[in-house]
């Protein structure tokens, strides 16, 4: 995935999906937030605690390669709030 975000409208996304993100879970999976990048229609942030979820869409993003990745949402939340671009890009690395 390699895609560039509006820097407000990502931070916006990750403030309403991370609301749903619990630590308290026993699934490692639900402990993130879930960035589907597929087409310029269909970009959205997810945030899960097992129960209930939180989706909500991302406006003006410019894909170059679609993807799906886990974010950690207290690592995340940190660098987008700290960065103070405009736009962000973003590439998933495929290496382990």
């Amino acid at each position: 995935m390699k895609a560039t975000f509006n820097r407000e409208n990502l931070l916006t996304a990750y403030s309403i999906a991370s609301q749903a993100v619990s630590k308290n879970v026993n699934k490692p999976v639900l402990n993130n937030l879930k960035l589907s990048v597929l087409d310029a229609n269909n970009v959205t942030m997810t945030g899960m605690d097992g129960e209930n979820g939180i989706e909500t869409k991302i406006e003006g993003v410019t894909i170059e390669t679609p993807g799906v990745v886990l974010l950690g949402p207290e690592k995340f939340g940190q660098i987008i709030r700290s960065m103070m671009d405009e736009t962000i890009t973003m590439k998933q690395d495929d290496t382990v």
